[in-house]
């Protein structure tokens, strides 16, 4: 398959001044020349590239490519992270990959010019990013994307509907309301009473609740991170999370929303990092020393009700609470969105059918369990989970 000619820069900063001032991106935050640096702080040992595809002299799309080769580079994130079965015949477990859109697992997803839609964005570059990775000698992955993203995929040349299969779910809360009593007041009856309950423990612990930037908060924020990721089974790595909070807050600190609850003798407890972009807050990270957040309820602060507050007082229009912890989201308020992928082979290889059911079979087996105990007259499960 040949496609539209693609043209590689290697910089974040080169591909912003592409787009120009005036641009969207089909993730948001996650598709934004801002994030884009924050991964290349983050990841600078990766080979990026940023692939762009011309339409005319003032319309173009741009996505970044992550270029994992294990065979080379010995990176783990090349393998199939994905799926335990091969995608197509033939696959090797060591194949090169192309992570286009999102780096090694983070969201991730294309921008294009103001004037540029949805569909004529996806229809100009996936053919032409097929055909450079393939001549690369490059599999492809585009992980992580939107319903709405599917459906203008699945007018590109090239992209077979079978080819995307269900790959996750994320939690979104939309915000209609005037003011967090309003939020309230339209929440089911049972999950009212739970929010009325963590408010009310949390005021009765009497501990603090401050704003500040990624800057102010780094030298905590690593530390109760740590103890999140190594409560869930990683290594400790603090030299990491430090790095990777300075890559975000030299990227991104102008967007950022840090909430911090403190003891009563201002130790800070909880955390969590938060991004703004355009109309929409973003929930990046948390942490927390788990026996007094979750006793205080500061937990269910710093990650919801803050991050709510917040965003009602400045107009924005969703909260997007990622992928984890399903169940207490929902009682909240928020309800699921699919995310979906998009495979493409070195040799033009479709991803095949048992490949699909295996990813679709991983994804469910991942989420239903949280979703069980949810009452069935304030949660109906959505058809792609059946």
């Amino acid at each position: 398959m040949s496609g539209p000619a693609i043209s590689v820069t290697r910089r974040s900063s080169a591909a912003a001044a592409l787009l120009g001032e005036h641009h969207w991106g089909s993730a948001g935050l996650y598709s934004s020349p801002a994030w884009w640096h924050a991964v290349e702080l983050m990841r600078p040992e990766v080979d990026i590239r940023y692939l762009c595809r011309d339409l005319s002299s003032e319309e173009r799309a741009i996505i970044p490519g992550y270029y994992y080769d294990p065979g080379r580079q010995g990176d783990p994130y090349a393998t199939n992270w994905w799926t335990s079965e091969p995608l197509w015949p033939g696959q090797r477990p060591r194949d090169p990959w192309a992570i286009v859109g999102g780096c090694s697992g983070l969201y991730g997803g294309f921008a294009g010019t103001s004037g540029l839609g949805l569909v004529s964005a996806s229809s100009a570059l996936f053919p032409g990013i097929f055909a450079y990775n393939r001549s690369a000698g490059f599999n492809t992955i585009f992980p992580y994307f939107s319903a709405d993203v599917r459906d203008a995929l699945a007018e590109a040349p090239g992209v077979s509907p079978a080819s995307m299969p269900l790959y996750g779910v994320h939690a979104v809360l939309d915000l209609p309301y005037r003011d967090f009593d309003d939020y309230l007041q339209h929440l089911p009856s049972q999950s009212r009473a739970i929010v009325r309950r963590d408010r009310r423990r949390f005021a009765a612990s009497q501990f603090g609740l401050f704003k500040s930037g990624i800057s102010e908060s780094a030298s905590y924020f690593a530390e109760l991170w740590d103890t999140v990721e190594t409560h869930h089974g990683a290594a400790p790595n603090l030299t990491l999370r430090r790095s990777m909070l300075k890559a975000q807050a030299d990227a991104l600190d102008a967007v950022a929303h840090v909430f911090t609850v403190v003891d009563l003798e201002g130790k800070p407890i909880a955390t969590s990092l938060n991004f703004v972009d355009q109309s929409a807050l973003y929930c990046r990270l948390v942490g927390m020393d788990y026996a007094k957040a979750r006793e205080s309820g500061a937990y269910f602060e710093v990650m919801y009700y803050a991050n709510i507050e917040l965003s009602l007082a400045h107009g924005y229009d969703r909260v997007y609470f990622g992928m984890d912890a399903l169940k207490a989201k929902i009682v909240r308020g928020s309800h699921l969105e699919p995310l979906y992928c998009l495979f493409d082979g070195m040799r033009g290889q479709s991803i095949d059918s048992a490949a699909v059911a295996s990813i679709s079979a991983g994804i469910k087996n991942r989420v239903l369990p949280q979703l069980s105990e949810l009452s069935s007259s304030s949660f109906k499960l959505p058809s792609y989970l059946s």
